[in-house]
């Protein structure tokens, strides 16, 4: 099990795609644990230094994503440009997204912070990353082979596939230019640090769904990005 480097201060914040502790009990695989720069560092395009992802075992005690419908508590309304459900016709998908947030966990000694990931069919949206319609990174993730599934066929999107995002308003239409397979267990940290930065803010828009690959080891990440298709 390779805990990994933590990096605090002002300039970091730790973020990754945790397990649910459902995980233990349905599959013994790995989900990324990302740690990226704090949101008033922008970078343009993937490939910029400063962000660093962490696998972790899933047999650690992790807690729940906890997100605000499953504690028995009242979602705050979505705010304007958050999404709220995904279409990938392609593959599909049709399916609700929650925002989920990062929260502080203890591995190893070190304190981070760790993204929640949706323990059913949704995806969840990273709700310090970018809105709908605004500059910027929409980041959703999910998982692929537990609690529902909803990215168990992402891999399978074909480039130029057109997807539709919703947030409480209207609809926001992208299509696909890039489906990425990163090898993550195992690798140098500079293979861990180029797979972190596709989550990064970036000053152009784009969408990236992010989950684990393949479904029976999840030994890469899988990263599927998508910018907004031009009007008619």
């Amino acid at each position: 099990m390779i805990i990994g480097l933590i990096i605090v201060g002002t300039a970091a914040a730790a973020w990754f795609l945790a397990p649910d502790s459902l995980t233990r009990l349905l599959n013994q695989q790995a989900e990324p644990v990302l740690v990226t720069v704090a949101p008033d560092q922008v970078y343009q395009e993937p490939g910029s230094a400063g962000a660093i992802i962490l696998p972790e075992s899933s047999a650690l005690q992790y807690p729940s994503h906890a997100t605000v419908e499953e504690a028995g508590r009242e979602p705050p309304p979505p705010e304007p440009g958050q999404p709220v459900r995904l279409a990938i016709p392609a593959i599909g998908v049709d399916a609700p997204v929650v925002a989920v947030s990062l929260n502080r966990v203890n591995i190893g000694g070190n304190e981070v912070l760790q993204w929640g990931v949706p323990g059913g069919y949704a995806g969840g949206w990273h709700n310090e990353s970018a809105h709908l319609g605004s500059q910027g990174n929409v980041v959703i993730n999910g998982h692929n082979n537990i609690l529902g599934e909803v990215f168990r066929d992402l891999a399978n999107v074909p480039i130029g596939a057109e997807m539709t995002v919703y947030d409480k308003d209207r609809a926001y239409s992208y299509k696909v230019t890039q489906v990425e397979t990163l090898a993550e267990q195992d690798q140098p940290l500079s293979v861990r640090l180029a797979n972190a930065q596709w989550i990064e803010p970036t000053t152009d828009q784009r969408l990236t769904l992010v989950s684990c690959w393949p479904y029976e080891t999840n030994s890469h990440r899988l990263i599927v990005v998508a910018v907004p298709s031009a009007s008619p």
